[in-house]
């Protein structure tokens, strides 16, 4: 499963390309939007503006990277919410192609259209309190056990 449903795997960002060449795919073979309904149009407009908000998100590096070390696998901090919901992101986006090309109306849009302004209001929320932060610590510190001889060693003294 951890290939399918995992932020580093390499299935994921396959997936996604396949969903946005379907979508536009689907948009170019669209000759004439005048044949949808406004509400079609704006549930498109909304998807693709969303989608398109995630992806930048999640493309973003919002923590300076050392020059001389190595490449790290997992993302620190926020990066890896961001990068989980686009795991979420690619899924949803494939869905929703082979729905559209499929002939049904585009008001499944508008359930992926909640959830991804779910996560936006997640990812939001999170730069918002990011680019508050003025705390020293290093990303994923105490997740990362770097505290964990310090913590232990004011235990000890005590």
């Amino acid at each position: 499963m951890r290939r399918f449903f995992h932020c580093e795997s390499h299935v994921v960002p396959w997936l996604e390309l396949l969903g946005v060449l379907a979508v536009g795919g689907y948009l170019a073979r669209l000759s004439n939007w005048s044949t949808l309904g406004l509400g079609s149009q704006i549930a498109i407009g909304v998807f693709v503006a969303e989608y398109t908000l995630l992806r930048a998100f999640g493309s973003f590096r919002y923590y300076p990277r050392p020059a001389n070390a190595p490449r790290l696998r997992k993302y620190p901090g926020i990066e890896w919410q961001f990068r989980t919901a686009l795991v979420m992101a690619a899924y949803v986006l494939l869905f929703n192609a082979a729905c559209l090309h499929l002939g049904l109306t585009p008001h499944v849009l508008w359930l992926s259209n909640l959830g991804f302004a779910f996560l936006l209001y997640v990812n939001c929320h999170l730069l918002y309190f990011h680019r508050r932060d003025t705390d020293p610590t290093p990303v994923n510190y105490f997740s990362a056990r770097l505290g964990e001889s310090a913590a232990t060693t004011t235990v000890q003294a005590a």
